[in-house]
Order: C-alpha cells, then sequence, then structure tokens
C-alpha cells in the first residue's frame, strides 16, 4: 500500500528499500555527479568553448547508445535470475517445508495437549527463515527473533555460539519429531524415525 501510495521519493528510505540497506549506492552517484560537474565546470571555463571539436565524444555517445541497452538487458536477466533461485531455492523451500511440517503436525496431533509442539515447530521454521536472511546480511545478533517472539532467551542463548544457526533450527526440530514419534504420538516409517534419531 505504501509503495502504491506514497511513490518512490518518499520510499527512498524506508525500511526495506535498497538505499536504506546499503549507503553504497549513495556513494557511487555522488561519485558520478562529481565527475559530471567538473567535467562541465572544466568546459565551461575554458576561453573559447564553442571551438572544441566534440566530434569524438559524439561518437563515443553513438557508441554507448548502442551498447549500453544490451549489456542492461544481460544485467536485468541476470539480477532477475538470481532473485528466482533465491526465492525458490532458498526462501521458498524453508517456506514450503515449514508450510508441510506443520500441516503435518496438525493432521496427525491435532490434540489441544499437543499445541505446544506445533506451535514450537512454526516458531522454529519462521525462525530458521529469518535467520537465514540475518546471514546473509552480516547480522550475528540474534536478539531481535527474542523481541519478535520466534526464540526464547534459553534458544537464543544456545545459538549464539553455533556458526550455522539456521540449519540448526532444524536439528532442533528434528529432534522434537524423533521424541514424539519414540513416544508413540504418530508413527513414522522407521527409516524416517532412525534418520531422525540420529
Amino acid at each position: 500500500k505504501r509503495v502504491i501510495n506514497a511513490g518512490s521519493f518518499r520510499l527512498l528510505f524506508s525500511r526495506g528499500c535498497v538505499y536504506s540497506m546499503d549507503l553504497s549506492i549513495f556513494f557511487s552517484c555522488s561519485i558520478y555527479a562529481l565527475c559530471a560537474a567538473v567535467s562541465f565546470a572544466l568546459v565551461r571555463s575554458s576561453n573559447n568553448p564553442e571551438n572544441h571539436n566534440l566530434s569524438g565524444m559524439y561518437m563515443l555517445v553513438d557508441y554507448m547508445n548502442m551498447m549500453c541497452p544490451f549489456i542492461l538487458g544481460l544485467f536485468i536477466a541476470l539480477t532477475l535470475d538470481r532473485w528466482w533461485k533465491m526465492r525458490t531455492d532458498a526462501v521458498g523451500a524453508i517456506w514450503s517445508s515449514t508450510c508441510n511440517l506443520v500441516m503435518v503436525l496438525c493432521s496427525f496431533l491435532p490434540d489441544s495437549r499437543h499445541r505446544y509442539f506445533r506451535a514450537t515447530a512454526l516458531r522454529y521454521g519462521l525462525a530458521s527463515l529469518a535467520l537465514v536472511t540475518m546471514e546473509a546480511r552480516g547480522d550475528v545478533s540474534v536478539s531481535d527473533l527474542n523481541r519478535a517472539g520466534l526464540l526464547s532467551e534459553v534458544e537464543c542463548k544456545l545459538l549464539e555460539p553455533i556458526p550455522m544457526r539456521s540449519g540448526a533450527i532444524w536439528i532442533w526440530t528434528s529432534t522434537m519429531l524423533a521424541e514424539l514419534a519414540s513416544q508413540g504420538h504418530f508413527v513414522f516409517a522407521p527409516q524416517v524415525l532412525n534418520f531422525m534419531q540420529n
């Protein structure tokens, strides 16, 4: 809703915008603007700017006008391909696994006494998804997950020394499922149960 109603200029520094996540873009744009201003000042400060031979500059501009659309098309195609792979192979895979797991637990453990396990599986799945994003951004703090209600303080302390935190979350989930299966709450295939217990 904000993207549609607010407009692009008002959203430049909004949370989640690429300009607010990486200030190097502003630095690059500032360098380009500075180069353009210096070039303009040098041309205007010359004694006879009308006598300059700009044929070489015109040729360069024509050449760049032919090359830029081709290079820009390749860049956009590569960017969209990387985004789609990240969406389907990384984020989409975790989200799909979380939804499938919660659906299975709701189907086989519908009683109110199993509500904690269903909620824990959902919490862990969402926490794993958040941790993948945090690890990609280089964010090593897990306190935000505690404030969001995805992890308890004890779970956050257990995760702090672990380098691959998003994977550790799924190990906790597998351990919880193996414990439920060993108590006879629902029956897994023996191969799956042995895999989770190991």
